[in-house]
């Protein structure tokens, strides 16, 4: 008698939305998964019919090259609300496929999966900074108010009671390993710890023929108006650089989205950098590559971060980092960055000087930066999720 196929569903929605952070996780795993566990089938299961999806022009690439696997099958359930799809479309999914084990690679999960489940947490930052990340609007009325009220109430539930129930949790950094283990009710033994890759066009791979210090021309910042993104506190220790240094090598910051009111725009106007500082929204891929390259510093002074992965491409680059040393971020850096505490101002603003100053500091932890990064591989952080799944299919059967 054949042996029935090991059937595997990940939430994949992600892939139709920008290639940042979990989107781009979630398709370097799908790319790689299918080719680890060939005598498996995947199931990866859409939304199209949700609202913030990038144009199809954009994701239908992505579909159809994963579509081409001869182990891969696209389920798609179209739906204008996030929650009722992961709660009960979902699973619906999953038991009309006879799906054996359900990977959630973005911090969610059903309440009742019906199935072993393996979820990935990013980090803890919705549990530890909910008020912050979901704001109700003062002049908000009622009706506005229960929705955020309710936003509120569901990941306040997700990570007391959903996300516990799964066989697995993957984390992305020693730091959020703790985190979950602190806030969460999940024993250790459930948590594992498996490092973003890195994709190789942020790579400078000849280092000695990139662009020297001298030849750069502007420093980098990627924006955000996050209260974790500490856009102020970088602008304040931008503000406090010899102002012949920031001539020399003016700031531009890339991806701004926010808007007038933004903390962003607010610390520009409070430190007097309007007419200095560069401002870009989102640009392509080519474009961050580059100016990554090109840049002579980048600035990193996250309040809190899961992983990081503006910081390690910037050092991937070859360009070297004043980075905070709060939450994953000095577990990642090592000793490759400058490093100092998010609200630390002064430290910070001596760590960009002494870079763009000092020749042999640069170009040392230009190298070192450089070393740190090669090691965060894709293919080895999609090795051991195949691992992982593995384990937790021989554990249910």
């Amino acid at each position: 008698m054949k042996a029935e196929t090991t059937k595997i569903g990940i939430d994949a929605r992600f892939l139709l939305r920008p290639l940042r952070g979990m989107p781009l996780y979630v398709l370097r795993l799908c790319e790689r998964l299918p080719d680890l566990m060939p005598d498996c089938r995947f199931y990866f299961f859409i939304n199209r019919g949700f609202e913030h999806n990038e144009p199809e022009a954009r994701y239908l690439p992505r579909l159809k090259s994963l579509g081409g696997k001869p182990n891969v099958e696209w389920i798609n359930k179209n739906h204008p609300a996030e929650i009722y799809w992961e709660q009960v479309l979902l699973p619906r999914m999953a038991s009309a496929h006879g799906i054996h084990l359900l990977h959630f690679p973005g911090n969610r999960i059903p309440f009742f999966p019906g199935r072993p489940v393996v979820a990935t947490v990013h980090d803890m930052m919705e549990k530890l900074f909910l008020e912050e990340l979901v704001p109700i609007p003062a002049h908000a009325g009622p009706k506005l108010r229960f929705y955020f009220h309710r936003q509120r109430a569901y990941l306040k539930g997700q990570y007391r009671f959903g996300l516990p129930r799964a066989q697995r949790i993957i984390t992305v950094s020693n730091y959020s390993a703790q985190d979950i283990a602190r806030y969460m009710p999940v024993p250790e033994k459930k948590i594992v710890v498996v490092y973003h890759g890195l994709d190789p066009d942020f790579y400078t791979f000849d280092l000695e023929a990139s662009l020297p210090r001298e030849a750069r021309t502007f420093s980098l910042m990627l924006g955000g108006d996050g209260f974790q993104k500490n856009a102020e506190g970088a602008l304040a220790a931008w503000a406090r650089v010899p102002e012949e240094l920031r001539r020399r090598f003016p700031l531009r910051v890339a991806g701004f989205s926010g808007v007038k009111e933004s903390p962003l725009l607010e610390a520009l106007r409070r430190h007097g950098l309007e007419d200095e500082v560069q401002v870009e929204k989102w640009v392509d891929r080519d474009t961050l590559v580059k100016w990554f390259r090109d840049a002579a510093v980048f600035l990193f002074l996250s309040h809190y971060e899961g992983f990081g992965f503006p910081m390690l491409q910037a050092m991937a680059a070859g360009t070297p980092v004043v980075h905070s040393t709060a939450s994953s971020l000095g577990e990642l850096a090592a000793d490759a960055g400058m490093g100092c505490h998010p609200g630390d101002i002064a430290t910070a603003a001596e760590n960009i000087e002494s870079l763009l100053t000092d020749n042999e500091l640069w170009s040392r932890k230009r190298k070192l930066g450089w070393e740190r990064a090669a090691g965060f591989s894709w293919d080895e952080a999609a090795r051991k999720h195949a691992a992982i799944y593995r384990e937790v299919l021989e554990s249910s059967r």
